[in-house]
């Protein structure tokens, strides 16, 4: 055997080990999918990122704070399986606010149903798009406001000193809710709870409690809305609506009642609003809030959020990274896991420090590896191409 015959046989060899071990490497990167969650939290721990947060899709929760513009409309994939949403952003907003309930709640496969539906009150920035809702999906049990229309499905309401609300959009909505098929109609209002177990651990149990409203009459819309606490695997999320003056007034007072303290995540009233009591400072000093999302409209009119509530976050310790705003993030989607009690968060638009998830850390590793594996080859490559370019 020549010299040149023995030198491609060792080169020969030697690529065959370094393909074997390239796929060891490969094989061993990706067990620890298994791992992820972990993988993701100690690399970005290394690199800085505050806060555990990362986002599992197969979380048994998760709350789609959804990007309607200057609206509010929220989905919740409950532990159980079941669906909620709660308000429906505008009546431009509708398109895309199907388009993403399409896509990311329900599977192609699957029968488009919401479980519940809850209207916190009857703004037309929380109510527009719900006759597309109820036209579009099943809804087995709604949760309306103590507000009235002249709507000709409306029931008598004679024995009720309700505010009455007129607006052809809230006629609209009205009017879906009691042709929907089935369809059980209730009036939102304190003590009123949902409640489930996990499909994927039957001992952690979800709870939805309304808060408010605890009348049926409030001199503004506003204080109709339902505040709602979602707990689970000991978190607590607080929804707020547009509460004003006697919503968080009421709030503050229920404080007595339910464990309102520490907030993991609080949606922030009224977008965020300062006047008329929204989020005063008083309630929050009770709340604690972690994290805060404010569903509010680029460059909106309104100048929402407020300096004042700002202010006031960073008054109770609010880190500024925990702010999360539709206007700059886009919809913001929060997730809990059943096997642990961990935070985590995806946005459209990242406001937060570098992230590497999983898939990204796992490329950059074996990318890397194989540089210095195969770096003779490189080498090669690199003297090959410099001697055969075109000049």
């Amino acid at each position: 055997m020549n010299k040149s015959n023995g030198k491609k046989e060792y080169n020969s060899y030697k690529l065959k080990i370094k393909l074997i071990i390239t796929c060891i490497i490969l094989i061993i990167l990706g067990s620890t999918l298994f791992i992820k969650s972990e993988v993701e939290i100690f690399v970005n721990s290394l690199l800085g990122y505050e806060g555990a947060l990362v986002f599992d899709s197969s979380a048994d929760l998760k709350v789609h704070f959804i990007d309607v513009g200057q609206g509010d409309s929220i989905a919740i994939e409950l532990p159980d399986g079941k669906n909620m949403l709660i308000d429906a952003g505008t009546t431009s907003s509708t398109v895309d606010l199907k388009n993403y309930l399409d896509k990311n709640i329900f599977d192609s496969e699957q029968e488009k149903v919401f479980d519940y539906v809850i209207l916190t009150h009857s703004d037309a920035d929380h109510s527009g798009g719900m006759a597309m809702i109820y036209n579009n999906y099943q809804v087995n049990y709604s949760y309306r406001p103590y507000e009235y229309s002249d709507a000709s499905v409306e029931p008598n309401t004679n024995i009720f000193n309700s505010l009455v609300h007129n607006t052809l959009v809230y006629k609209s909505y009205v009017s879906a809710v009691y042709d929907e098929p089935n369809s059980i109609v209730e009036y939102s209002s304190a003590g009123e709870t949902i409640s489930g177990y996990s499909t994927n651990n039957n001992n952690l149990q979800y709870k939805l409690t309304f808060i408010t409203p605890n009348e049926t009459y409030y001199s503004s819309a506003n204080d109709n809305s339902s505040i709602i606490l979602l707990e689970y695997n000991d978190r607590k999320i607080l929804l707020t609506g547009d509460a004003s003056e006697e919503g968080m007034s009421e709030l503050y007072n229920a404080r007595t009642i339910y464990d309102l303290s520490n907030i993991d995540i609080y949606k922030a009233s009224h977008h965020g609003s300062a006047s008329n009591d929204c989020n005063k400072l008083e309630v929050l000093q009770v709340l604690q809030p972690t994290f805060v999302v404010i569903s509010v409209g680029e460059n909106n009119s309104y100048g929402h959020p407020s300096s004042v509530f700002l202010e006031n976050l960073s008054l109770v310790n609010v880190n500024e990274n925990n702010i999360y705003r539709t206007d700059f993030n886009g919809t913001i989607v929060f997730s809990i896991m059943y096997n642990s009690n961990e935070i985590g968060v995806k946005t459209d638009v990242s406001n937060k420090p570098l992230y590497l998830s999983w898939l990204i850390i796992v490329s950059i590793i074996f990318i890397i590896i194989n540089l210095i594996i195969y770096a003779d080859y490189i080498k090669n490559l690199k003297k090959y191409v410099k001697k055969y370019k075109i000049k």
